[in-house]
């Protein structure tokens, strides 16, 4: 797309004369973003590091040798690795990730992004390696920001760049592009950042530090710029080491924060929150018992999971005495809503060896999983919500392992507890999972 504006022009002159990623930036890149790796195959009595790309020669017993502890030293770029067998390694012949580094030009901010690709081929070849710059993201001292990339391959199968053309302005597209579901290319959410950021003046006076970058994975950095720019409460929660929260208000696009007062409390007494949906949690239900909220032995608990579990129980007795019956009525009541909303959804289903994930099809199933695993996916009324898809996370002999909040939104896994809210040894197998069939939750949403 031609530039339409004097900021779009501006900005498209100046990605003409960025330097040239440095060789410190590029090892960075290349050794963070692709684990070493050998694969083998017995049959030809062959290694091959893919760090590297040497092919050695070994004999039978001794490759088995290094199977059986998954270690194999390269004796080219003297390296330690684990291993794969060649049959289960075919996609590992060319691998690629996006690179972020955070700098500045003139009076812009701007976050420069790289297609990083590492190449093997099956004959004895050197691995080669490749860095192109892709895109930029400009934002202004106003939170304006304008997009310039070189133009895109599109497939079904395959996402790309066009590396050989100049650069023009691009723009979000959204969660599709054309026919295809996708996420938004130009979301930095995910992205391998380099460590040593430069950044403008006022984003450092509104509070930016590297140690956002941690939070890269689950928030987009250049999102994390522009709620400095613009929203106090952001600034605020950065400058007070509250990163958890500010990590929770930007994955649920919120300009503001709940229980805002009890975050200035919790700043007054040196508390830091260091798990958000867990604190907030505690502290609606708390306000829901009638506890002050305003009273900092509430707001700053030294064990925030242990007295959210113990205001959770007295929830569960004080409704559980109420009546029963009240709870299955209010369970029918939402019923129709939950299922005419969440029904499209009912179908999913993804599988590991290990895990199998599904939604949870009813309000009655949601008060089954809370009650189960002793947290408050029903008590805080998670089936209220429009913009979340609850799923239940069980282990091969059908038991239930963590609950998993989804957001409809941004596609992103909100949370994902197992009983009392712990973190159980398949937390991170769940999360891979539904990333990776991420795309069946986007087909569903797009269906009427």
């Amino acid at each position: 797309m031609k530039p339409k504006t004097k900021l779009q022009t501006r900005c498209l002159e100046l990605a003409a004369k960025l330097p040239p990623i440095t060789r410190t930036q590029r090892n960075y890149a290349i050794g963070k973003m692709f684990r070493p790796l050998a694969i083998y195959s017995i049959r030809k009595r062959e290694v091959k590091c893919l760090n590297c790309g040497y092919v050695m020669p070994l004999e039978k017993s001794y490759i088995e040798a290094c199977v059986e502890i998954d270690c194999y030293d390269c004796f080219q770029c003297d390296r330690s690795m684990p291993m794969k067998p060649l049959s289960e390694a075919r996609h590992y012949y060319e691998e690629r990730g996006l690179f972020s580094i955070i700098t500045t030009k003139e009076d812009l901010q701007v976050i420069r992004t790289f297609n990083v690709r590492r190449i093997n081929v099956p004959r004895n070849q050197p691995t080669e390696f490749t860095v192109d710059e892709v895109y930029q993201t400009w934002i202004t001292i106003n939170s304006r920001e304008v997009i310039t990339g070189r133009p895109i391959i599109y497939s079904p199968f395959f996402l790309g760049w066009h590396t050989d053309r100049p650069m023009d302005i691009r723009r979000h597209n959204g969660n599709t592009t054309g026919a295809y579901i996708r996420d938004d290319i130009y979301d930095h959410t995910g992205h391998l950042f380099y460590k040593r950021t430069k950044v403008l003046p006022i984003l450092k006076r509104n509070g930016w530090t590297s140690r956002l970058l941690r939070y890269s994975g689950n928030v987009s950095m250049a999102v994390a710029m522009r709620y400095l720019l613009t929203v106090p409460t952001a600034e605020m929660l950065v400058k007070t080491g509250q990163y958890d929260l500010f990590r929770y208000m930007l994955s649920r696009e919120l300009r503001d924060i709940p229980m805002l007062h009890a975050v200035h409390i919790a700043n007054r007494n040196g508390y830091v929150v260091e798990d958000a949906d867990i604190w907030l949690d505690m502290l609606q239900m708390a306000e829901e018992l009638g506890m002050d909220t305003h009273n900092p032995k509430v707001v700053c608990p030294t064990d925030y999971i242990k007295v959210h579990n113990q205001i959770q129980a007295r929830i569960e007795r004080k409704r559980a005495k109420k009546d029963l019956e009240k709870k299955l009525r209010q369970i029918l009541k939402y019923e129709g809503r939950y299922k005419k909303q969440k029904s499209k959804y009912f179908g999913l289903c993804f599988e590991s060896d290990n895990i199998t994930i599904r939604p949870i099809r009813s309000v009655q199933g949601i008060f089954e999983e809370g009650s189960a695993m002793h947290h408050c996916v029903f008590t805080s009324r998670y089936y209220e919500k429009p913009d979340s898809l609850i799923l239940s996370a069980r282990d091969k002999n059908g038991l239930r392992v963590e609950t998993i909040e989804l957001s409809l939104t941004t596609f992103k896994v909100l949370q994902s507890r197992g009983k009392f809210n712990s973190t159980t040894p398949y937390h991170y197998e769940i999360i891979n999972l539904v990333n990776s069939n991420i795309n069946q939750v986007k087909q569903c949403a797009a269906k009427n």
